[in-house]
């Protein structure tokens, strides 16, 4: 194999970014054993990482790359300053890769993909996160921006060797800079506009490289990487220990992986303890909306006794009517 898979890890010993990096790089490995594995930080996170139980994961990387910064800066912004900035660091073709993913596949057919940027564009995105994506571009550049514009994520990154390429980057990271704290220094908002000005130069690649299991099983089945993005509902109601924290804080607590959590991650596609069944198209864009989402599971999760009782007024006012003959 080889196109480099690359990882971005910005960490401390209060935060599981590690270990999540730790999980996504045994996975790469396990299934690609060939595979050039780079590890792209900041010094702080090196050292710590080579004075503490972390350094059991060191041997997963071929390469590492530190970059220096001044204490002042926070670890979310040395993230996102390195993954825009990423194409100055590491030479060669590439593929970046999220911290809070598991690797399910061989990945040798990249080598052979003819584009010079690969992302996975979120169509499968439910209306109420695309109307989001466009209020964050509004809030940031004081435009407004048709939600037919191509939305990428950036959790995974195809990137060659190339001009074209690193122009991208270098308008990407300057973007970036220049958003400052607008957005909680997203890497998103930024990425769109760079697309946007420079005549969308992204290929669109197929979601299972990119499986966004919190928004779409759609290319579960197939998925070669499980992105598992960490929603707030996830500590508190874990559908699988990878989509909240429990995994990794395991490892933290135990200093290592071990043999049981091999297996979970091995099988991460069938950790799912959920009771589902499909919802058809109008129902979906219904329960992801702003009044379910924000004020009716809220209510559930957290003050149940409370939504049980405006959920039997609510019934009570239906059976009448029923009774009237009006219906809703």
């Amino acid at each position: 194999m080889r196109t480099k898979l690359v990882y971005v890890i910005t960490s401390s010993l209060d935060d599981v970014y590690w270990e999540e990096g730790w999980v996504s790089a045994w996975s790469a490995r396990y299934h690609n054993p060939e595979a050039h594995i780079v590890l792209v930080c900041d010094k702080d996170t090196l050292d710590t990482a080579e004075g503490s139980y972390r350094a059991k994961s060191l041997e997963l990387f071929d390469e590492k790359i530190t970059v220096d910064f001044n204490p002042e800066i926070g670890n979310k912004q040395r993230s996102r300053w390195i993954k825009t900035n990423l194409r100055e660091y590491v030479k060669g073709d590439f593929l970046f890769i999220d911290t809070d993913t598991v690797i399910t596949d061989k990945l040798d057919e990249i080598d052979d993909w003819d584009i010079d940027l690969g992302m996975v564009n979120d169509e499968y995105r439910l209306q109420s996160q695309k109307d989001y994506n466009v209020h964050l571009y509004e809030m940031a550049y004081g435009q407004t921006i048709s939600l037919d514009v191509p939305y990428f994520n950036s959790g995974v990154i195809f990137a060659k060797d190339t001009k074209k390429v690193y122009t991208f980057y270098q308008r990407w990271h300057k973007n970036w800079r220049e958003l400052g704290n607008v957005v909680d220094y997203t890497d998103q908002t930024p990425l769109t506009r760079t697309n946007m000005e420079l005549g969308n130069p992204i290929s669109k690649i197929s979601g299972i490289y990119n499986s966004q299991i919190s928004f779409s099983i759609k290319y579960l089945h197939l998925a070669k990487i499980m992105h598992f993005i960490h929603n707030w509902w996830n500590d508190e109601y874990p559908v699988s220990p990878f989509l909240g924290k429990t995994i990794y804080q395991m490892i933290k607590d135990r200093q290592g992986m071990g043999e049981d959590i091999q297996n979970l991650v091995i099988n991460c596609k069938s950790s799912f303890d959920v009771k589902s069944v499909p919802l058809f198209g109008d129902v979906i864009p219904f329960l992801s909306s702003t009044t379910i989402r924000f004020v009716l599971l809220p209510l559930f999760l957290k003050k149940r006794k409370l939504y049980y009782r405006v959920d039997k007024f609510v019934h009570f006012l239906c059976r009448i009517l029923y009774r009237l003959h009006i219906r809703l």
